[in-house]
Order: C-alpha cells, then structure tokens, then sequence
C-alpha cells in the first residue's frame, strides 16, 4: 500500500524540517482520492484548504467568459496548491483544480497552514520561495507569448517539461490531451 503521507514529506514547503517535524505536521492531513477529471475546487469555492499532491497529476485552469480552459498551472507529485490564495485577501478559490488522471493529494485546514507558518519560519519561507518562482516563471512566459512564434512557444514548453519533469527530450506522453491542437513533430 503505497503511504501518501510519507510521499509528501518531501515537498518543498518542508525543506529544512527534521523528520519528526514533518511526521508531526502530516497527521492533520486528510487524504483525499479523486478519479480522473474528477474536481478538487472550483473557481468561486470558498477557499478552505491547502493541498499537496501525492501522486497523478492536478491541472489548475480558469475558463473565460466563452467557456474557454486556460491552463496556468500542471501539478504533479510534491507540488502544493493554494499556499499563495491563503494568504491573498480573496476568500473564494480564484482557479478550477481538476484530476487529469487518478490522482490523490493530502488536504489541510486554511488554519493549519497559517499557524504553522508561524511555527515554523521554514515554511513560510519555503512558500515565499515557491510564490517567486511562480511569479518570475509567469512573467518569463508573458515575455516569451510576446516575443515569440507559436512554433517557439511550443518548443519552449516542450523542454520545459523536459526539465522540470525529468522527462527523455526525444519523446514522451504528454499527461494530457489538447484535442483542439494538432501538434506535428519534425527534426
């Protein structure tokens, strides 16, 4: 049986925690299952929880006025959900969170993340650290949506996932489907 609890031990938001630390921080997670397309939120939700991935994978998304999906996040084990909401004045989730295959994450009180940040100055640095990332990787991406061909924004993201999901740069699965897309690879 596979222990969900110990896969999320090592998730940034606990870098530099001692093992006990995190073991103690862990059992006020609930796990949570959810089958593939499956929500964990809506946008709109009342923003409650803050999340880990544990296994499968988390698309976070907004959907315009025309019902449109835009993609703004693809999570995959260790990856956290909503540390930067918590803290932002907004009371209802912002985003949709969807499985896009069976996925399971462990589920914490909107409280627990806030005392705990203050308990251990760790997270709330390891949050900060994340929050930054993201922030320099959307402007990075708002740069490049304004500089470069569709071709060039589609390379750039290929590798990327090459990079960040340790994935073979001669070929992989994309973990999901964009069947409005044709994408034609070439040498």
């Amino acid at each position: 049986m596979i222990n969900y609890k110990q896969n999320a031990e090592y998730s940034s938001t606990f870098n530099g925690l001692k093992k006990q630390e995190k073991d103690d921080l862990l059992k006020d997670g609930k796990i949570r299952h959810l089958n593939k397309k499956e929500f964990l939120f809506y946008h709109g939700d009342s923003l409650a929880c803050f999340y880990i991935v544990c296994s499968g994978i988390i698309q976070i998304f907004r959907t315009n006025s025309d019902g449109d999906k835009k993609t703004l996040h693809i999570l995959i084990p260790k990856d956290t959900i909503c540390g930067d909401e918590i803290f932002d004045s907004h009371t209802t989730h912002q985003f949709s969170a969807v499985a896009v295959e069976n996925s399971t994450v462990i589920e914490f009180p909107k409280k627990w993340l806030q005392e705990n940040t203050k308990k251990y100055g760790n997270i709330a640095l390891n949050l900060l650290t994340s929050i930054a990332h993201r922030s320099q990787m959307a402007e990075i991406e708002a740069e490049h949506k304004a500089t470069m061909s569709t071709a060039q924004l589609i390379a750039c993201f290929l590798q990327k996932l090459c990079l960040v999901y340790n994935l073979n740069p001669h070929g992989f699965t994309l973990p999901y489907s964009k069947k409005r897309h044709c994408i034609k690879a070439w040498n």
